[in-house]
């Protein structure tokens, strides 16, 4: 818990004595980072996760009342693919931005609009990056058929003519002609 804390702390950007204009800042995202999130934030971790490499560029532009964040994340993530289970890397290339406004909590917020007290210094972006990286993955994330194990396959349709074969509720026969 202590490390994960540790390795979580550079993603803390105080922003009360940065000048006003912009300001750059380089992150790599690998499986460590996604551990140590995971513990402390106890999320689901990215189904599947076998490593990552993903490389933040993050531009932060000051302004007299409302922060700008640009993220740009390229790189790929190595999951397991959900039709074999073998190794499978996935881009993982994203642009998002956040505008982080001052002022009380009645304020509204949206996806891309966060605000913050106008007493506070500092801004944590680890779950943003979360949640970003996680928005550009695509949701089925498998191997053209072609290139799935093709012992995992044979079994899938081994164990699909199987139970195609066996004795159905008549009940049920009519959902099947359903398109």
């Amino acid at each position: 818990m202590k490390q994960a804390l540790q390795h979580m702390r550079q993603y803390v950007l105080p922003f009360s004595g940065l000048k006003l204009g912009q300001h750059t800042y380089d992150f790599t995202m690998t499986k460590v980072y996604f551990d140590a999130l995971a513990k402390l934030e106890e999320t689901s971790e990215i189904y599947g996760l076998i490593d990552a490499n993903i490389e933040l560029k993050l531009t932060l532009e000051k302004q007299q009342n409302m922060l700008q964040f640009d993220f740009n994340f390229t790189g790929s993530i190595e999951v397991a693919c959900d039709r074999c289970n073998d190794p499978l890397s996935v881009d993982a290339s994203s642009s998002r931005k956040l505008i982080v406004k001052f002022g009380e909590n009645d304020m509204e917020e949206t996806d891309e609009i966060i605000v913050l007290q106008e007493s506070e210094h500092k801004i944590d972006i680890t779950h943003y990056i979360y949640e970003f990286i996680t928005l550009a993955l695509p949701a089925k994330r498998a191997h053209s058929i072609e290139d799935c194990n093709q012992e995992v396959i044979d079994q899938i349709n081994h164990i699909s003519e199987q139970n195609d074969s066996a004795p159905t509720d008549p009940r049920w026969d009519a959902l099947k002609q359903i398109d």
